[in-house]
């Protein structure tokens, strides 16, 4: 099984988001562990996970 890919003709591809406008709006962003913490708890309460399953 071998990866094959396409040239690139137009380079090197980055992005990038400008947040200054929402943030001037009042939104704040949370961090990647309190996602986490709150997905897991989501998780739980919807019986996807059992508390303390390791």
């Amino acid at each position: 099984n071998s990866v094959c890919s396409l040239p690139n003709i137009h380079g090197e591809q980055t992005y990038g988001y400008n947040t200054s406008k929402i943030r001037k709006l009042g939104l704040e962003f949370r961090g990647v562990e309190e996602m986490f913490d709150d997905s897991v708890e989501s998780l739980k309460a919807h019986g996807y996970l059992r508390e303390g399953a390791a």
